[in-house]
């Protein structure tokens, strides 16, 4: 098995860009790859009424993992679930292909701001996408991600949000407990080091 770290991948991604492929376009397919297995394999009941819709709670982070969810709360709105999706830090601050798919998203619904008081205050849910921060993360984050847990299906974009991508240590105090990770090419060394597989 194939492992990268972080800088292998995004040499990877660098080479992917470069035979034609638009950092755009890998982002829409990231988005509809974690749609799609996140769809599979969420316990969402299909024994809800049929005029309650799924809810689904997105949080994302200003980077391109931040990107990936504004994409999967676009195609699950289309889908019918009841979407809220929530940013780390301020909106003029998203750039690139990440501010991109915010337009695209305030299209169809609203932000909410995220920060550390708001986790517990996040509203019940059936599914909840992690896509905070992935493989670049470097630096201890103070947020209280452990608070996410047992609030319901939790599936993590790329990598769970506060796990080393390198080591599978957690950066700082807490890390997203996923129930599912969907990670893009190749799996990446923290996935299956140290406190990853957990």
């Amino acid at each position: 098995m194939t492992l990268l770290t972080a800088a292998q991948m995004q040499h990877l991604e660098n080479c992917t860009f470069a035979r034609g492929v638009s950092s755009l376009e890998a982002m829409e397919r990231a988005g509809a790859a974690v749609v799609s297995q996140a769809l599979a394999k969420c316990p969402r009941s299909d024994t809800k009424p049929e005029d309650q819709s799924q809810r689904v709670v997105v949080l994302c982070g200003p980077g391109n993992n931040g990107g990936d969810g504004f994409v999967i709360a676009r195609l699950l709105k289309l889908k019918g679930w009841q979407v809220s999706v929530y940013l780390l830090g301020e909106a003029q601050k998203v750039a690139g292909d990440a501010q991109v798919n915010l337009e695209r998203w305030l299209e169809l619904g609203e932000v909410e701001t995220l920060c550390a008081h708001t986790f517990e205050h996040l509203p019940e849910t059936d599914l909840i996408i992690d896509a905070l921060f992935g493989t670049g993360l470097s630096r201890s984050v103070d947020l209280p991600l452990d608070a996410l847990s047992g609030m319901g299906f939790m599936v993590s974009v790329d990598l769970p949000s506060g796990l080393c991508s390198d080591s599978g240590r957690v950066i700082g105090t807490a890390c997203v407990r996923a129930d599912l990770t969907v990670t893009f090419d190749t799996a990446k060394r923290g996935h299956y080091l140290a406190q990853g597989p957990e």
